[in-house]
């Protein structure tokens, strides 16, 4: 039997706790660099010549945000990114 692989949303989640996102918001950035120092290959760019500066790209980071939030993952992380009932950037 092979050992199951950790998710996108479990590897988010770490870095999340790792950053003390059970006592303060942290800022999706935050977490997208630590989940890139986690899973470089998950977190990074596609394109070659931003992955290989090193950014990590926050796109699976807050999608996987967004799935922990779901009730299927138990509703394991919240926020909302800038985000207030009128739309974004309030």
């Amino acid at each position: 039997m092979t050992e199951p692989e950790l998710s996108n949303v479990d590897v988010v989640l770490y870095a999340l706790f790792k950053l003390g996102g059970d006592e303060r918001k942290i800022h999706t950035e935050e977490i997208a660099y630590e989940a890139h120092s986690l899973a470089k290959e998950r977190f990074a760019w596609r394109l070659s010549r931003f992955r290989d500066m090193g950014f990590p790209d926050k796109e699976p980071v807050r999608r996987a945000l967004m799935d922990a939030a779901k009730e299927k993952y138990g509703h394991l992380a919240e926020g909302r990114a800038r985000c207030t009932r009128q739309g974004k950037g309030n």
